[in-house]
């Protein structure tokens, strides 16, 4: 059996893992939870790899903490697929393009991480629908990391902001 910290649920929930079957008949939740609050997941293109966000309808972000598991080769966002536009009139395509054009701090320093957030009241908030967060010209399969610890920084309802960690599942990650 294992028990699993659902971080960053309304009531810090658990869920206990019978580890003899991966059926949901075998998991015992001891709190009620709503999955998959905020997911995060990447879908392979012609053109690299598009890192997609969806969030429940009242939850919003205002900073993130992404690792993969290779370089991704981003030294800007102002590179015509993130942000485009002509000199002095730039347009935001992915969402953090248009993040980072409202205000957003965006960290690519890092090889294999995105680090980013807002000083300001400027949040991403969607409608329960898959965006695309960010968009990489990789030639291979780009995966989340799932040795490191993602985290989020998000509000409910216009809450405060709380810190969320992020949980690897099928390639995703998802607050739960």
């Amino acid at each position: 059996m294992v028990l699993v910290n659902v971080s960053g649920s309304h009531n810090n929930s658990f869920i206990v893992l019978n580890s003899e079957s991966s059926s949901m008949n075998h998991t015992k939740h001891i709190s009620n939870i709503n999955n998959n609050n905020v997911s995060f997941r990447i879908r392979r293109t012609e053109a690299g790899n598009t890192i997609q966000l969806k969030c429940l309808n009242d939850y919003k972000l205002f900073g993130l903490t992404l690792y993969f598991d290779q370089d991704l080769s981003i030294n800007t966002l102002y590179d015509n697929k993130n942000i485009g536009g002509s000199f002095g009139s730039p347009l935001g395509i992915s969402v953090l393009g248009i993040a980072l054009l409202n205000g957003w701090t965006v960290n690519l320093d890092t090889n294999n991480t995105i680090q980013c957030y807002t000083g300001n009241d400027y949040s991403i908030g969607v409608n329960n629908e898959w965006i695309d967060l960010l968009y990489v010209e990789t030639t291979s399969s780009l995966h989340f990391n799932k040795n490191n610890t993602s985290e989020i920084s998000y509000s409910v309802n216009n809450s405060e902001n709380t810190l969320g960690v992020l949980t690897y599942q099928n390639n995703l990650l998802n607050l739960i």
